[in-house]
């Protein structure tokens, strides 16, 4: 082989030398071909200690050992609304572990497991309760759709009604339907309530004083999932790296631990040091 050329999808190709008869390549997320490493500086290169492994990257370099994260699974499956905190330093492993659980429960026929980025979805430096409760509503919803569970139309409707008041004024297409209005605040490329920082304050006004009804649409949401033969188990990463989470878990922990279902968060280490 003198040269291997890349084609990626809209964006033309690239030709890359080869200095032997044959090369072993892998290709990373961002389409940069990797080569085989021969040597450990090499190895150091192809890992980001800040990024967590998921998906292929998961299942080809990740390394089995002790982790409290670990455990977790065995209490979810033992206690249905289990609620988890997990700490740690920077850098050491949290969202990697998270993303295991995750595999994990994905790959059950019995379990709806959900994962959030809160640096993907949500504004970590401008975070607030009313913002995790809504992005787990609009996670439960789209996950059941994709796997193909079918709510009552009536709590369907309570929904889309919830998500239409509290976007009013926000959200200019109002023709869309309740999933595509999800997407567009939450999913679609990081989505408007994590860029926009008008939006998210609008709806976050007006959440609050809902936040029992929100609450109760979210409970209501897992409860007609179980009734279609799921347990279900959400994870929200990244809550670590908001400046306030020790404001939100300590004046907000029990709005979000009264969630129906298997929980778990994560929080700042210094957390765990704090007098409360």
């Amino acid at each position: 082989v003198d040269t291997l050329r890349y084609v990626q999808p809209n964006s033309g190709s690239r030709t890359y030398p080869c200095k032997s008869n044959y090369i072993s390549v892998a290709i990373r997320d961002s389409g940069e071909v990797m080569t085989k490493a021969t040597a450990l500086d090499e190895v150091v290169n192809y890992f980001d200690p800040m990024k967590a492994l998921k998906d292929e990257y998961l299942e080809r370099y990740y390394v089995e050992r002790e982790s409290p994260a670990a455990n977790f699974e065995q209490h979810i499956l033992l206690k249905k609304d289990a609620k988890f905190l997990l700490s740690g330093h920077m850098g050491s492993g949290k969202s990697t572990e998270l993303q295991k659980i995750y595999k994990n429960f994905q790959e059950r026929e019995d379990y709806l497991a959900i994962y959030l980025d809160a640096m993907e979805i949500l504004d970590t430096n401008n975070i607030d309760y009313a913002d995790i409760l809504f992005a787990i509503s609009a996670a439960i919803y789209k996950y059941s759709v994709e796997k193909g569970i079918k709510f009552d139309q009536r709590l369907e409707n309570e929904l889309d009604s919830f998500t239409e008041e509290v976007t009013k004024e926000v959200e200019e297409r109002t023709e869309m339907g309740l999933g595509a209005k999800l997407n567009v605040l939450f999913f679609d490329g990081g989505g408007r309530y994590s860029k926009e920082s008008t939006v998210r304050k609008k709806i976050r006004e007006r959440i609050q004083p809902k936040t029992t009804r929100l609450l109760t649409l979210i409970n209501n949401l897992i409860g007609e999932v179980r009734s279609n033969g799921y347990s279900v188990v959400v994870i929200v990463d990244s809550l670590d790296h908001a400046p306030h989470a020790d404001d939100i878990y300590l004046n907000y922990g029990r709005i979000l631990t009264d969630i129906n279902c298997a929980v778990i968060y994560t929080v700042p280490i210094e957390f765990l040091y704090t007098p409360q």
